[in-house]
């Protein structure tokens, strides 16, 4: 593991802070490593892997290219450099646009001018107001929880329950 972060770096230079899975990123050697390379590691819970969305998005998407491209024998590089050039809908800049500021040039004919580098705006501004868009769309659906309490009768729960409450016990 070590070995591929140290390769990473040596790409793109050593993050403040690297987000990952409880293991192997919440190990005795990770930790060391950490702090040999001057950023810190912040685990999700392994019991609550929605804490780690955006990792466990990733993922979901490259097996799916992987999945896709050993269906119609097509080359996986090719359907990664695509897939990190397609803008994001929500930020209107794609992932090679937010990480090195520039467009990746495809194997399609783009437009010299699209290829030279411009500063990503507002990118922060943007996935904040997405998350909160997102807060409130679920918002819309949530319930608010009763409490239950001892002695409560069954015809009053039943109630609760068929108006769409939750009950905490």
């Amino acid at each position: 593991m070590q070995n591929a972060l140290k390769l990473i770096f040596s790409q793109h230079g050593v993050p403040e802070r690297l987000i990952g899975d409880n293991q192997p990123f919440n190990s005795k050697e990770m930790h060391e490593f950490a702090e040999r390379w001057n950023f810190t590691t912040i685990t999700s819970s392994p019991n609550y892997p929605q804490s780690n969305s955006a990792a466990e998005k990733a993922v979901q998407v490259a097996s799916n290219l992987i999945k896709k491209c050993q269906a119609d024998k097509s080359d996986p590089n090719e359907a990664l450099l695509a897939h990190r050039a397609t803008p994001i809908p929500s930020l209107g800049l794609s992932p090679s646009q937010i990480l090195y500021s520039r467009q990746l040039r495809l194997n399609l004919l783009i437009h010299p001018k699209n290829l030279e580098p411009q500063i990503a705006q507002n990118v922060k501004s943007k996935l904040i107001q997405n998350q909160k868009q997102s807060a409130k769309n679920y918002d819309k659906s949530a319930h608010s929880k009763v409490q239950f309490n001892d002695g409560q009768s069954l015809t009053s729960i039943i109630l609760m329950l068929s108006i769409g409450l939750k009950l905490k016990f």
